[in-house]
């Protein structure tokens, strides 16, 4: 949290999907996560209130430190009047193509309109600003039918979702062959080495002190062979 008297920027609208408290899914309780930042030195506090994205988040930090120079990076810094990042017009992607989801998932917010595209099925137009609680699909409404146009082609042009769709199928068959190799080996693929505690630790017995004194010879043996043989 800021302290007292330190300068801080907030998003009000950081894309997040990888966020175990709110859960995996493109509505706002998931996607809509404030971002505060509290950099040291003398710097005015700013806001940024267009859509952000998680991508925007290393220019920040490079205009932050003042750095002009560097490789090519996607998003922007929101810092206040660099980039585009308040503009109304700014396109802001989300995808999550993972656990507890069946086809590739995409979102594109501009201004206060948010598009949901799920591969294969039928997507999702919300009005933000009149409907926080995305309560009203206005997918079909041919009021949005314009909006719903332009967002759906920014989805289409950015992503490619046959060829994605194609690749997770693949991925999930490779790693369904890997998954009953384990099985049968009774391995897993976050393997962790086995440590015997017995003898990870010396008990303070005599059993113990006789333990370690064999170590500390077998130790020494080994250091002083290595001493004679260069």
């Amino acid at each position: 949290m800021p302290g007292a008297g330190r300068e801080k920027w907030h998003l009000p609208s950081r894309q997040r999907p990888w966020t175990a408290a709110t859960g995996r899914h493109h509505y706002e309780p998931s996607v809509r996560i404030p971002l505060i930042v509290t950099p040291p030195g003398g710097r005015t506090a700013s806001v940024a209130t267009g859509p952000t994205s998680i991508l925007d988040v290393l220019p920040t930090i490079l205009a932050l430190a003042g750095v002009t120079e560097h490789l090519p990076v996607d998003g922007h810094s929101v810092l206040t009047g660099d980039g585009d990042t308040t503009s109304p017009e700014r396109v802001v992607f989300w995808e999550y193509h993972s656990e507890g989801v069946y086809a590739p998932c995409f979102m594109a917010r501009r201004g206060h309109h948010k598009l949901i595209y799920i591969h294969g099925h039928e997507h999702q137009l919300f009005d933000l600003a009149e409907d926080p609680g995305e309560s009203r699909d206005l997918a079909g409404d041919d009021e949005y039918a314009a909006v719903e146009k332009e967002l759906l082609e920014a989805i289409l042009a950015r992503f490619d979702p046959d060829r994605l769709e194609t690749d997770i199928r693949a991925g999930l068959a490779r790693r369904r062959v890997i998954k009953q190799a384990m099985a049968r080996t009774r391995t897993h693929w976050d393997h962790t080495p086995y440590t015997d505690p017995t003898q990870q630790y010396w008990p303070s017995t005599s059993a113990g002190r006789a333990g370690r004194r064999q170590v500390l010879v077998r130790m020494t043996s080994r250091w002083v062979a290595r001493v004679i043989a260069t």
